[in-house]
């Protein structure tokens, strides 16, 4: 769950400062992240249920977002706005179907420590995130 918030982080930012770099690294935090978890646990029919789900989600929320946009236009539409907003819903349903099926540790809540510091200067703005288990 701590990827699916990070990746989401970067993704609003990337929205945000309008920089396209942080789209791709959001989208490596969200399907590389938990799949490597559940890599490292050894659980390879959750890496299966998990990246079909990280790869299926976004796919048909971007199909059903374009398809609602179109529709409503009456056809003057171009669909990207439908189709953004369909992938976010997307990536959304599909980690809490990820989380929900594939998480079996329970951690209280007093035991998850995370920490974002936010960097603006003059030359550059960053975020920083960290956390502890």
């Amino acid at each position: 769950m701590i990827f699916d918030a990070a990746a989401g982080l970067q993704a609003a930012l990337a929205y945000a400062l309008d920089a396209g770099g942080l789209y791709a690294t959001a989208a490596v935090t969200y399907f590389v992240g938990p799949v490597s978890v559940h890599l490292y646990h050894g659980r390879v029919g959750n890496v299966v249920v998990g990246a079909g789900s990280r790869i299926a989600g976004p796919g048909l929320g971007a199909i059903t977002g374009y398809l609602i946009d179109k529709a409503s236009s009456g056809g003057n539409s171009t669909g990207n706005q439908g189709t953004t907003l369909g992938v976010g819903i997307g990536c959304l349903v599909a980690a809490i179907v990820d989380d929900a099926i594939n998480s079996h540790e329970m951690l209280q809540f007093w035991e998850v420590g995370l920490t974002v510091t936010p960097t603006i200067t003059r030359e550059s703005r960053g975020l920083s995130l960290s956390g502890s288990f």
